[in-house]
């Protein structure tokens, strides 16, 4: 006689039933949104078409009739005639493109509610944008406007960035923001090692002052040691990092917007809607850190406390203050999660953490970045940041993900779920004292070789 499966069984095979449910669901309404945008895009193109031939046209009677008499009174009103029916064409391209684009979007909105746009979806369209932009211009047979070749100049960029990240070749590599013209023309885009919507952990990076697309962020290492130091650290695991550059930054550490918060509660709430968005296409149970490094901490902070980003631990190095997060209190991470705070005794960046913020008279501005989160009392879990070898002027700053580092080792342990595991593997730091001010950490030479 067949015995009939135990409780728990069945339970397992409900939430196996419930995951293929939600993936059909998902996958279902990825092929209409696609669907939908193709046939948007198809439109556009065709009265972009549409545009360019009622352009030759006007450009060819001027060309043919100029010399025949326009500028006579006769010739004057068939101008006039010919002029306004081109008008009233180009009208109707307008009016059909408005009235398409709002049908298009009451339909994204009826497909779409409850079912985010997936990672993969999301790839795919940028990736066909990206394209656009660069054959644009390299398919080019007049003049290039400044916006195209601004455009094409940050596709180029991005397009080396997804190269890189991709080059191990061991997971998909995915374009989830693509805007090659935001922030001045600085760009705004992130770029995914991994399928965030189907990894049991997902780590988003967050860089900090002078990152932009612009000048070429998304080819920094950083993403990929991260990624391979949190596959090692827990190969039972899948893993998803996504190298986030989705706001402006302050251009350098000579930009007065350095030291002021504006610019990081800004980012905050494009980065608290960008991780929420991604979770909220997660198929499945997951683990998602966010890391903050110099003023990206500074964001991912502010992000935490004031834009509603929900995450499960955060981990800031090399940071210069929290601004609106005053403890851990104030991150609302839920119960179990942590503040993890790298802070190398020999990063100079990490000493204007703790000044007070001080108002700007007449107006709503400040200048200071609030707490340190490395300090006792703060409620955070420091690490073990130092950098090996001589501690030279920023040198602490920019090795928080070299590899075989303190930091990177710290950061693996947390990324893949594993914080806990910071003091079996003797990595944690202690925190700096307020009164009197010192860093213990001053005492202990850094130290490598750290791999999981």
């Amino acid at each position: 006689m067949r015995q009939q499966p135990g409780t728990s069984a069945l339970a397992a095979q409900g939430r196996e039933a419930d995951l293929a449910a939600r993936m059909k669901r998902a996958a279902h309404t990825d092929l209409m949104v696609a669907a939908t945008l193709r046939e948007s895009t198809e439109h556009a193109r065709s009265g972009r078409r549409q545009l360019d031939a009622i352009h030759a046209e006007i450009r060819d009677a001027l060309d043919r009739q100029r010399p025949l008499g326009w500028d006579t009174p006769t010739g004057a009103r068939q101008a006039q005639t010919f002029l306004a029916a081109k008008a009233r064409q180009i009208y109707r391209v307008i009016a059909d493109a408005v009235a398409d684009n709002r049908r298009q979007t009451t339909l994204l909105r009826s497909v779409h509610a409850g079912y985010p746009m997936s990672a993969r979806l999301r790839d795919r369209l940028n990736r066909q944008a990206l394209a656009d932009d660069l054959n644009r211009v390299e398919s080019a047979t007049s003049a290039i406007s400044p916006t195209d070749m601004a455009r094409y100049r940050n596709a180029l960029q991005v397009r080396d960035g997804l190269a890189v990240n991709g080059a191990d070749g061991a997971e998909p590599v995915l374009l989830l923001i693509y805007e090659p013209t935001a922030f001045d023309g600085r760009g705004r885009a992130a770029i995914a090692i991994g399928d965030p919507d189907t990894a049991d952990n997902t780590t988003f990076l967050v860089p900090g002052v002078r990152s932009s697309v612009q000048g070429g962020y998304l080819s920094y290492p950083d993403g990929r040691n991260i990624y391979r130091e949190v596959v090692r650290a827990d190969p039972d695991r899948t893993d998803s990092v996504v190298v986030w550059m989705g706001y402006r930054t302050p251009d350098s550490l000579l930009d007065p917007a350095v030291a002021q918060p504006t610019a990081a509660r800004a980012g905050g709430r494009l980065l608290a809607t960008d991780v929420n968005a991604v979770a909220m296409s997660h198929i499945g149970p997951s683990h998602v850190t966010v890391i903050g490094h110099s003023y990206g901490s500074t964001t991912v902070a502010d992000a935490a406390a004031a834009a509603g980003m929900r995450v499960d631990d955060v981990v800031l190095v090399g940071s210069p203050g929290t601004d609106l997060a005053h403890t851990t209190n104030d991150f609302h991470l839920p119960a179990g999660g942590h503040v993890f705070v790298g802070a190398a005794s020999s990063d100079p960046i990490t000493g204007f953490g703790g000044q007070p913020q001080l108002p700007v008279p007449a107006t709503s501005a400040t200048v200071g970045l609030g707490a340190d989160p490395a300090t006792d009392g703060y409620g955070s879990t420091r690490f073990k940041a130092e950098a090996r070898g001589v501690a030279l002027p920023m040198t602490g700053h920019s090795s928080y993900f070299d590899p075989a580092g303190e930091s990177l080792f710290s950061i693996g342990d947390i990324a893949s779920g594993h914080g806990d595991a910071l003091a079996r593997h003797h990595m944690t730091a202690p925190h700096r004292l307020r009164l009197p001010a010192f860093d213990p950490e001053r005492l202990r030479p850094g130290t490598g070789g750290h791999r999981h």
